[in-house]
């Protein structure tokens, strides 16, 4: 029982800790631009030049809420993913 109350105890401060952030208000100057544009995201913010095929999956993020990408190995799966989440997080504060 000792450990649920310290899970309690842990999850009860960070509520507390949270509410108090504030978004940064530059986020939105800053990253406002591409809340519907992945690749220009990707591009602008990272630095980064996707590939064609990449470029499909990061146009079909912004446009559907559930995307399937199925690829062999090495062709950067995970980098679009990195890429995706990025681009959600911070244009969506």
């Amino acid at each position: 029982m000792t450990g649920i109350r310290n899970l309690d105890s842990w999850i009860r401060r960070m509520r507390e800790d949270v509410a108090g952030l504030e978004v940064p208000q530059d986020l939105q100057a800053r990253f406002g631009k591409y809340v519907d544009d992945p690749t220009g995201f990707v591009r602008h913010v990272l630095g980064v030049r996707p590939e064609r095929y990449q470029e499909q999956v990061l146009r079909a993020s912004a446009e559907h809420p559930r995307v399937a990408w199925r690829a062999a190995h090495g062709v950067g799966k995970t980098a679009v993913l990195s890429w995706v989440l990025l681009w959600w997080l911070l244009t969506r504060p």
